[in-house]
């Protein structure tokens, strides 16, 4: 088991070492992560300028900090904080794979340009309010991600 006072020294020094990641809420917190990167590495998001890229990087970042420091805590409600995230991830990858698709399809139907401008609304609709404010959510320095 893990000290509240070493994972506060872990946060403190911006690392968490892979045996921290062993167990229910490490799996989660990888789920995160990879949910993370698909989302950076979609087309639409990488070739696409319908969104503030690095703005999207830095709340991606932020995200995966928060699950891999609440993964390592392995605290009461660390699983449910995770299934959060995850939750709020997906709701932000749908949105973007709506826009993913239409931008992939852009050449082969000329008539895509309304569905493209939709789901760009609904996507920086989406990004205006995310992630969702709760009441477990603090301010975090920025730290480097492991």
């Amino acid at each position: 088991m893990t000290s509240k006072a070493e994972v506060l020294r872990r946060m403190h020094h911006s690392y968490v070492v892979r045996r921290d990641l062993d167990g229910p809420e490490g799996e989660l917190a990888v789920q995160v992560l990879l949910g993370c990167k698909a989302i950076l590495r979609c087309r639409a998001v990488s070739d696409g300028d319908f969104i503030d890229k690095p703005d999207l990087e830095r709340q991606m970042e932020a995200l995966q900090w928060r699950a891999l420091v609440t993964a390592a805590a392995r605290g009461e409600g660390s699983g449910a904080q995770l299934l959060t995230r995850l939750s709020e991830l997906e709701a932000l990858a749908a949105a973007i794979l709506e826009l993913d698709t239409a931008f992939r399809q852009r050449n082969s139907d000329p008539f895509l340009g309304a569905r493209i401008a939709a789901a760009v609304h609904g996507t920086k609709a989406v990004l205006r309010h995310w992630p969702p404010k709760t009441a477990e959510a603090v301010t975090e320095p920025n730290r480097r991600t492991p």
